[in-house]
């Protein structure tokens, strides 16, 4: 099992995701800005990989990132698009939305092994099942823990299950999408007096 910690208080867009010891796996950098804007979502490099650069830091050394996606926010003025493994996608097709819930619509994924997944917007976290009769749980994100009603603070993570942990840069990609259409959703339910 992978926990992945947020840095940000719960801004999937903007926070570094790391592993209990540490160790920041993947960052998500989005530009302040009104309108259409690019989340820019890079992954921790293997040490094995040699370093290129002519900077004098030693091969394999530790913080190096490649993009692994971007995701294009264009507003209402045209689709989403996520650029991930290669290839650009309507995010909506990409991510199929599928039932109904407060937070949205549920999201489905198809992996690169042929198996669908589902994404389900729930009230307070989204869990990523397998989109069959089992429903298996696969993630789970954990929102931030206070320490009001109990003792335990913590910042928010996504727990990924063992059965996830061979597609986590998808995962980890989906994830940010849903869970920024999610907390719009609700914010918008706010501001507009729809509770939530």
């Amino acid at each position: 099992m992978v926990n992945l910690y947020l840095s940000s208080g719960g801004c999937v867009i903007r926070s570094t995701y790391a592993t209990s010891d540490g160790t920041v796996l993947y960052k998500a950098e989005t530009p302040y800005r009104i309108g259409s804007r690019t989340t820019s979502i890079l992954s921790l490099l293997p040490s094995d990989i040699p370093n290129n650069s002519t900077d004098g830091t030693a091969a394999g050394g530790p913080g190096r990132y490649a993009a692994l996606a971007h995701i294009e926010w264009k507003g209402l003025s045209a689709p989403n698009t996520i650029r991930y493994g290669g290839q650009e996608h309507d995010a909506k097709v990409f991510l199929k939305k599928e039932g109904w819930s407060w937070r949205g619509r549920h999201r489905i994924f198809t992996a690169a092994d042929g198996k669908q997944y589902q994404w389900i917007m729930g009230m307070y976290r989204p869990r990523l099942v397998t989109f069959d009769d089992k429903q298996e749980t696969v993630a789970l994100f954990h929102r931030r823990r206070l320490g009001l009603l109990t003792r335990n603070k913590g910042p928010p993570y996504l727990e990924v299950m063992p059965e996830g942990e061979d597609m986590l840069d998808l995962i980890v990609v989906t994830f940010i999408y849903i869970e920024k259409v999610r907390k719009d959703r609700e914010r918008a339910s706010r501001s507009s007096g729809g509770g939530g």
